[in-house]
């Protein structure tokens, strides 16, 4: 018994399987690899803009950090240190050492 593949269905199908791993490979590389910080919020600045937390200041930007509360909801800057201050928050930050998000964190 012989069996008959058809080129074209064959050169399709291993051109379809190298294209999927050359966008899986380079999807990996350009993954960005966050940190989470985790500390009591001690204040923020503006000019310039920080998280002061009690182990470390950390960069966050205008319009690119989010603040949320504990029901993900959007906070301002300030509401956010208004309602948290001296509260574990937990922040995301960026390989560039910004943030790009403060929550708190409930117990």
């Amino acid at each position: 018994m012989k069996i008959r593949i058809n080129k074209r269905l064959l050169t399709f199908g291993i051109l379809f399987s190298v294209t999927l791993f050359i966008i899986g490979s380079s999807s990996a590389l350009q993954a960005e690899e966050n940190d989470y910080i985790v500390g009591f919020l001690r204040n923020m600045t503006f000019n310039p803009s920080f998280i002061q937390l009690d182990n470390g200041n950390y960069e966050w930007k205008m319009d690119e950090t989010v603040f949320e509360d504990s029901e993900k909801n959007d906070l301002s800057p300030r509401q956010f240190l208004k309602d948290h201050h001296d509260h574990t928050v937990e922040l995301v930050i960026n390989e560039s050492g910004v943030v790009l998000k403060a929550v708190p964190i409930d117990y």
